[in-house]
């Protein structure tokens, strides 16, 4: 899925949860825009209030070395959710789109 779709997907949660500002819809295109193409240091703001570091990606040639051999799942993403794959944990993981809190550029691809 591009990162256009992805937004197409998003925009009616974001509308339900209260106008989005447009500064963190911004920072969801971006987010989407570098993990399409690479891998992007990120933080977010799990459900317990932490907030959490992750290296993500949706690029198909970086994820064919992590997924390869692995189980695929093939869950859709919860309403409301950016999906992503940990490069760390080495799973699909996903977040809310309100939650996104910076993109660092100490390590983009």
């Amino acid at each position: 899925m591009t990162h256009a779709e992805e937004m197409s997907r998003l925009m009616p949660y974001l509308r339900q949860r209260s106008p989005l500002p447009d500064h963190e819809a911004k920072l969801i295109r971006e987010l989407l825009e570098t993990m399409d193409h690479g891998v992007a240091h990120f933080s977010f703001s799990k459900n317990d209030g932490s907030i959490r570091h992750a290296y993500g990606t949706r690029l198909p040639s970086i994820l064919e070395k992590y997924v390869k051999g692995k189980k695929e799942e093939n869950n859709r993403p919860a309403q409301g959710t950016v999906p992503f794959f940990d490069i760390e944990k080495e799973e699909w993981r996903c977040f809310r789109a309100g939650s996104l809190k910076k993109i660092y550029d100490d390590y983009t691809l």
